[in-house]
């Protein structure tokens, strides 16, 4: 299997992978997409022994950034895995 290099140095054998993440990037600030290694690891960790590292981050801010990263994911094959954080000071 070949191994393709995104440009953004993200590197996979998929060639779907790196169609999704050009998706992503056409429509989102590229700073909201996240391939690098390091930042994969620390997102895919939390409080819990359970690890899984993600192929990617998208970092959403509208119910339409939701709804795209939902269907480009879906064109690509890709499962998505939802993480949201919850304010400390709401009862």
């Amino acid at each position: 299997m070949k191994t393709s290099k995104h440009p953004s140095g993200f590197q996979t054998n998929e060639p779907r992978m790196n169609s999704l993440i050009s998706d992503l990037r056409a429509h989102l600030p590229a700073e909201r997409v996240i391939t690098d290694a390091l930042r994969r690891l620390a997102y895919g960790t939390d409080a819990s022994f359970y690890r899984l590292i993600p192929e990617a981050v998208a970092i959403v801010d509208s119910e339409d950034d939701v709804r795209h990263v939902l269907a480009a994911t879906r064109a690509a094959g890709r499962p998505v895995t939802f993480r949201a954080a919850w304010p400390a000071d709401h009862a």
